[in-house]
């Protein structure tokens, strides 16, 4: 059976030291074996993962350095600006409206807009 430690209730903070016991030699000894053995059956997990995440950084170096390969070669490969363009904007594209298609071009946008009816259900 497992055997419970009860904590007296601590009325004063200084009452709660006085309560603990210090570990004695034989048990620093036998704290430091369990330490020991669970660092020792550990250590081969940890390299593992160590190889692991030092395999990770190297594809994601790959990558990166793939990645600003092809950034370069584009810029390579665009054509010089033209005359009143300045190269590459500086902050977010203007909207200038020019992709945007007018919902109807058949009626005048001036003209009053007839008011929808909704149908009837029977």
């Amino acid at each position: 059976m497992s055997e419970t430690k009860e904590e007296p209730a601590v009325e004063e903070q200084g009452s709660a030291t006085e309560t603990q016991k210090e570990p004695t030699a034989e048990d620093l000894k036998k704290q430091k074996a369990e330490l020991t053995k669970f660092y020792k059956e550990q250590l081969p997990l940890l390299r593992l993962q160590a190889e692991y995440e030092e395999c990770i950084t190297r594809i994601d170096i790959a990558k990166m350095q793939r990645f600003e390969i092809m950034m370069q070669k584009a810029q390579m490969m665009a054509p010089p600006p033209g005359p009143g363009e300045d190269g590459p904007q500086a902050g977010p594209p203007q909207d200038t409206g020019e992709h945007v298609r007018p919902f109807n071009t058949d009626k005048d946008p001036a003209a009053p807009k007839e008011e929808r009816k909704l149908k009837k259900q029977e």
